[in-house]
């Protein structure tokens, strides 16, 4: 899929579309050194005609210089620490601007120019080519997509069309991202590690709640998840939160979960802890670590200096070369540097 970046500039009540084949996943880095350094790089990057597929997209920004504000997302390496730091540095980087995350992903964007987020949209489903009729003759057509042998087994007629949610949910490892599914039925509450991410956990509907019920339950878990979904049986209420985007589902809410109240909770964690708690607890983000690993990041990705990566950060930034000085794009690198290393004391 690649690592795809839009960046938006809007200026003088117009706006311009850039495109990175490349900088999706380090967006933030692009960012931290505030607006001239921001902007500048997506005034450097090849200009566009239209948004891709927010499938395709892997993280995007939108620099309103007129109304001095940024709204971005990206994969923040899939630690809800590091997002912090990185919200907490760009804080301080983009003075007077306002920041902020972009929840829907790059429908957020659109919307923020006046288009229509309905273009970017995933698609929900995917058509079964003619002619194909049983998962053996579509894993002949078709041989790197794979189907959950349970839910459509060998020699069964498939649909006309195959849903992209994952067929089943998975059941989150030990270490890897999770979206912890919070369950309250009867006036107990139980957890469930889930793999992200959100907006795939959603989409398996009502029907989630029987799957879960299969599950061993958790009572805490030992890392801060990247998102969380609370589901009340009782009332029929539910709320979400994410340190990523949710992908335009929260309009298909009412399709996908018919006759429930749904709140979106941005990335608040503490909703989703204030319902669970005490049954059910896991860890906020932790902003030193998360201060660490952006150090780490920040100085590789302006010096190049793999040798140095991580030890910089752990040492107080000692054996770091000195920084040119402040003005230039390596004033602007130490100034990060420095904040960061204020923000950890």
């Amino acid at each position: 899929m690649g690592d795809r970046a839009h960046f938006v500039i809007k200026r003088r009540g117009s706006w311009s579309l850039r495109y990175s084949p490349w900088a999706g996943y380090d967006l933030e880095l692009e960012l931290l050194p505030g607006p001239r350094a921001g902007v500048g790089f997506a005034e450097r990057l090849q200009p566009d005609t239209a948004f891709m597929n927010e499938v395709l997209c892997t993280g995007a920004a939108l620099a309103d210089v007129d109304e001095r504000r940024l709204l971005w997302f990206s994969p923040c390496r899939a630690d809800p620490s590091y997002r912090l730091a990185t919200l907490r540095v760009l804080a301080r980087t983009w003075p007077g601007w306002r920041v902020e995350w972009a929840y829907d992903g790059l429908a957020d964007l659109v919307r923020a120019v006046g288009e229509d987020p309905a273009g970017v949209a995933a698609p929900r489903s995917v058509p079964v080519p003619p002619g194909v009729r049983t998962p053996e003759e579509l894993r002949a057509r078709m041989p790197m997509l794979w189907l959950d042998p349970g839910v459509y087994p060998p020699g069964s007629r498939l649909p006309p069309a195959l849903p992209t949610w994952p067929d089943t949910l998975r059941r989150a490892a030990p270490g890897e991202p999770v979206c912890l599914v919070t369950v309250a039925r009867g006036g107990v509450v139980r957890g469930y590690p889930v793999s992200p991410p959100a907006d795939a956990v959603i989409g398996h509907g009502p029907a989630s709640l029987e799957a879960y019920a299969t599950w061993m339950p958790v009572r805490s878990w030992p890392h801060a998840p990247s998102a969380g979904i609370h589901l009340d049986a009782d009332t029929r209420t539910a709320g979400v939160w994410t340190t990523r985007d949710l992908a335009q589902v929260l309009p298909e809410m009412p399709a996908l979960w018919p006759g429930w109240r749904w709140e979106p909770w941005q990335d608040r964690h503490a909703e989703q802890l204030r319902r669970c708690a005490p049954a059910v607890t896991f860890p906020e983000p932790s902003l030193k670590a998360g201060l660490l690993t952006l150090a780490a990041a920040f100085h590789e990705h302006r010096r190049g200096d793999r040798a140095t990566r991580g030890i910089s950060a752990l040492l107080g930034f000692t054996g770091v070369p000195p920084a040119p000085a402040a003005g230039g794009p390596g004033g602007e690198h130490a100034t990060v540097l420095e904040i960061i290393e204020e923000l950890h004391a």
